[in-house]
């Protein structure tokens, strides 16, 4: 997200946020933990050069390949800090992007929002490599982006699609789920390192015995 889509959208972004709670009971994490155990400065170096890049191609075709890209690598990060495992299963060719996210999804770590405004772009690419003939955003049609439009204004109200042209509109969702999946990466990592530790485990053999003594007694 440039510059300018910042500067135009700066209130609307600062009064609806980017980075989203979820609900309790609907996901392990309901809050970001950017800033607390992650340096805001880790985004700031890699993330934004990465959009700026991908905000230089003038092809919308190439812009949301590249989007889509973009988040899959970060998706492939946030999955990676938890399965240990995980770099052998996302070698398989058969693991596509869309796997990934409903794998995402059903392990509940982070909420919804994060996996259905990853999902919206990785269609937008599908929908790019299925039709020849569009090289613009627009050329797709009013169906194919009916989600991005939805998903949007679901957030931002309506307001959200004035004065943003639909290349705008990717890049903003672009911006949100990447930005998402950052902040709770460092949420889930610190998961990982708490149940690896020894405090865990035993605490948890703590519990187990008093549910045990419970039951027998």
């Amino acid at each position: 997200m440039n510059d300018t889509i910042l500067g135009r959208n700066k209130e609307l972004f600062y009064r609806k946020g980017l980075i989203l709670h979820g609900k309790r009971g609907e996901c392990l994490l309901i809050e970001p933990f950017m800033g607390e155990v992650v340096h805001p400065d880790d985004w700031n170096l890699v993330v934004p050069d990465l959009l700026g890049r991908i905000n230089k191609l003038r092809d919308d075709r190439a812009f949301v390949i590249m989007s889509a890209l973009t988040i899959e690598h970060y998706l492939d990060s946030v999955l990676a800090c938890w399965i240990p495992k995980y770099l052998t299963l996302s070698g398989n060719r058969d693991f596509t992007f869309s796997l990934k996210l409903d794998l995402l999804d059903s392990l509940k770590l982070i909420p919804n929002y994060i996996v259905k405004y990853a999902n919206c772009v990785r269609k937008l690419r599908n929908d790019f490599a299925h039709s020849v003939d569009a090289d613009s955003l627009a050329e797709l049609g009013p169906k194919k982006l009916s989600l991005l439009h939805d998903i949007l204004q679901s957030h931002f109200g309506k307001e959200i699609l004035k004065g943003n042209s639909e290349r705008d509109l990717v890049s903003i969702l672009t911006h949100m789920a990447l930005l998402g999946l950052f902040a709770y990466e460092a949420g889930i990592r610190l998961m990982r390192e708490d149940i690896e530790s020894e405090g865990y485990r035993l605490n948890l053999r703590s519990k187990a015995k008093k549910k045990l003594d419970i039951s027998s007694g």
